[in-house]
């Protein structure tokens, strides 16, 4: 009973409102920073090697208290474990509203074994992704998100614990540094508007759009390199405060190593678009390799198609060639695995020097992009793109949201690690994420392919006049510059019309077409 008056009048510290409510909630900075509550700790995790929040064996508990708005939804996110031993395994998650002198009042979630939502107590292993939301009552602005366990309860592990605001998170994927009127690099085709991206300009990660991937055992060893043992750590990813994501490699002996990785699961997920990132990749001579992939809740459903969900690779540099290949992996990673590998050329990749990596992903196809040009393949029996009908007669194209995954990992492919002396190995550095949707209400395909058909433009750059031709004799021309400004509008009367831009600053412009119920969006360089 002391124990529980002690949780209710203990004394309450607020933070800072900001997308992920959650202070300290990886659990990185030393000494619980941001955390209350009692029988406590904060210490290395025997399995996953890095740093977690616990409660030690007996009663304890971890609690936030944390601004909150009236009438909107928030979702909450953590990782657990249970030390095996004697004793029981029941931990209790409680989101209590705070009266105005800081007491927590009516529970508005009560996650026990027997109410609301039910965890897992088997001992020993990482449950990760447990999920649940509340909705704030009016009149309330503060609430405690409260981890508890009571007397003969083994000692608990609990990490990435995030507290989101769902009305924001669904406004402000976009960084507020991303570049007005982004557009991708090079010569993708169409206009395209910003749906989610990343500059990594903060001082710690974003947990509103990423959590660090945490392995709790090897990933699958690269006995050809001496490696048996690599694995995620939350450690080696974070952010160099110089406006970069840094994804770090080390060794820690000649069999073992330890790498960073982020993911978005759970908190963006995406379909069609195009996905670029800007990055700068980990040393593949040293025995790493970069990727840049999404990934689907349903890769695992065999049924001869990557359709309901797929592992994409658009690039990894597993090589110490200037090549990289794009895969397709479907139907899980057991005896029913298929994938679908297309090779393509990767120039300069190994010059560390930021290069992009981008996917052009349509209801129909997939095709690559490296440094803004779209990308050959190698193989002649293997052409881009990734498409729902291609040579092998499987869908090869996801039809559902997938989500962002960056990671670096030991290579499958080329590299030395034995030579390497213990500790860093090499980093990569993100310098962005950005994903984009078509501005056109018709789909991308629609304006690769389709339009086209009837549409001649050129020459692309331009010198000073741009030609169209269409099969319509009556369309709709206007020019926008990169910051959406309108600059130019033209009717045109005829099946061929010029527009002179010889006046025009040099530089990068979207041409609009009409013609009757079809849009076409052209990017052109002056």
């Amino acid at each position: 009973m002391k124990k529980y008056l002690l949780l209710i009048l203990i004394f309450c510290t607020t933070i800072s409102l900001a997308q992920n409510l959650i202070e300290n909630g990886n659990f990185e900075t030393k000494n619980l920073s941001g955390w209350s509550g009692y029988n406590n700790q904060n210490v290395e995790d025997d399995l996953t090697k890095s740093r977690i929040g616990g409660i030690i064996n007996g009663d304890g508990s971890l609690y936030q208290t944390i601004n909150v708005n009236a009438g909107e939804t928030y979702i909450v996110h953590f990782n657990y474990r249970w030390v095996i031993g004697e004793g029981n395994y029941d931990l209790i998650v409680r989101v209590k509203e705070e009266d105005t002198a800081g007491r927590p009042n009516l529970d508005l979630v009560n996650g026990t074994s027997t109410d609301g939502f039910k965890l897992d107590t088997t001992p020993d292993k990482w449950f990760n992704n447990n999920t649940f939301s509340f909705t704030v009552p009016s009149g309330i602005s503060k609430i405690r998100l409260l981890f508890y366990k009571a007397k003969d309860n083994r000692p608990l592990r609990i990490d990435n614990i995030s507290l989101i605001n769902s009305n924001s998170t669904t406004r402000n994927f976009v960084d507020e540094n991303s570049p007005r009127n982004a557009q991708p690099q090079g010569t993708v085709p169409g206009d395209w508007t910003l749906d989610f991206s990343d500059e990594f300009n903060d001082s710690n990660l974003n947990l509103a759009k990423w959590y660090k991937s945490v392995s709790t055992r090897s990933r699958a060893p690269r006995m050809d390199k001496g490696i048996n043992d690599w694995r995620w750590i939350s450690e080696n990813a974070f952010l160099n405060n110089n406006g970069a994501l840094v994804l770090r490699a080390t060794k820690i002996n000649n069999s073992a190593m330890r790498c960073g990785s982020v993911e978005s699961r759970g908190l963006y997920e995406t379909k069609y678009g195009y996905l670029e990132a800007r990055i700068k990749i980990a040393k593949t001579a040293k025995g790493n390799h970069t990727a840049f992939w999404l990934q689907g809740k349903n890769q695992g459903n065999v049924d001869n198609s990557a359709a309901d969900g797929a592992e994409v690779d658009i690039f990894e540099s597993a090589w110490t060639t200037n090549t990289s290949k794009a895969v397709v992996h479907y139907d899980g990673y057991g005896a029913s695995k298929k994938n679908h590998t297309i090779p393509f050329n990767t120039p300069n990749i190994h010059n560390d020097e930021f290069h992009t990596y981008g996917l052009l992903w349509t209801e129909t196809e997939m095709y690559i992009y490296y440094d803004g040009k779209q990308v050959k393949s190698n193989n002649s029996s293997k052409p881009f793109p990734f498409s729902t009908n291609p040579t092998n007669g499987q869908d090869l194209v996801p039809n559902v949201k997938q989500w962002l995954w960056l990671s670096v990992g030991a290579s499958f492919g080329d590299g030395d690690f034995q030579s390497q002396p213990v500790g860093l190995l090499s980093d990569a550095v993100v310098d962005y994420v950005r994903v984009y949707k078509p501005v056109s209400a018709l789909s991308v395909h629609d304006n690769l392919h389709k339009n086209e058909e009837s549409l001649q433009i050129y020459p692309n750059p331009i010198n000073d006049f741009l030609t169209i031709i269409s099969q319509e004799s009556s369309i709709n021309i206007t020019v926008f510059d990169v910051k959406g400004k309108r600059i130019l509008h033209h009717k045109a009367t005829s099946n061929q019309t010029q527009l002179d831009f010889s006046g025009f600053v040099k530089g990068v412009y979207f041409i609009q077409i009409k013609q009757k119920d079809k849009i076409t969006f052209k990017k052109v360089v002056f």
